[in-house]
């Protein structure tokens, strides 16, 4: 039966890890922090806005929506589908992100991106173990690890490791932790596609911000 559109929202925006550590249970969502969208942007209206507003925040984390703008992502997603909208996350301290949309008759493709400061490399390297931990117990095994991206990245997808229609790529680079969610196409697009996508969101935005990527 068909998805509706609101669904495939839900489904994805809902997505989240329930991880316990220290006997505590944490909420970590794969693709946002709590987030709520309270701006939707398209077409000249979409590039208007995002050209008006200041590239940094008073936190001195960027707006994601214009760094990393939908057309650019839309072409480094695995979809292959024209970018529809875009959806900026709220605004944190140490947080930023952005939701995109894409054009699709028989789909709902999306592409999440989200930056979080931890403060430190320690605190970062937790919530990766965390959430490494969360998923080995939903589906019996550990993320695929991805060498030669950040410090440390991973990709999870679904219980069928070649298939997936909400995954993600997670790198951790220092004290920042950046996340690649894609939803959409389970059976079209393979779980390796996306990865590869996720892999070439993260490099194409460590080259636009530099100051996330270590120093060895």
């Amino acid at each position: 039966m068909a998805r509706s559109p609101a669904e495939g929202k839900l489904k994805f925006r809902n997505f989240q890890l329930q991880e316990s550590t220290m006997k505590k249970k944490l909420f970590i969502s794969i693709f946002s922090v709590a987030s709520i969208f309270i701006l939707s942007f398209t077409g000249k209206e979409y590039q208007k806005n995002i050209r008006s507003v200041n590239r940094f925040t008073t936190d001195t984390l960027f707006y994601m929506c214009q760094v990393m703008p939908g057309p650019e992502v839309a072409a480094l997603s695995p979809f292959g589908n024209p970018f529809k909208s875009v959806e900026p996350h709220d605004q944190m301290d140490g947080y930023t992100g952005c939701h995109y949309y894409l054009s699709s008759d028989d789909d709902y493709p999306q592409v999440d991106i989200t930056l979080t400061d931890f403060g430190t490399a320690a605190e970062a390297r937790v919530s990766y173990n965390i959430w490494v931990e969360s998923f080995h117990e939903t589906f019996g095994r550990n993320p695929d690890t991805i060498t030669g991206l950040c410090d440390i990245a991973g990709f999870a997808g679904n219980a069928d490791p070649a298939l997936c229609d909400i995954c993600a790529v997670v790198a951790l680079s220092g004290r920042y932790r950046i996340t690649v969610g894609f939803k959409g196409y389970y059976s079209k697009i393979t779980a390796d596609q996306k990865k590869t996508s996720g892999i070439n969101i993260v490099k194409a935005l460590l080259r636009k911000e530099p100051f996330l990527v270590t120093k060895k």
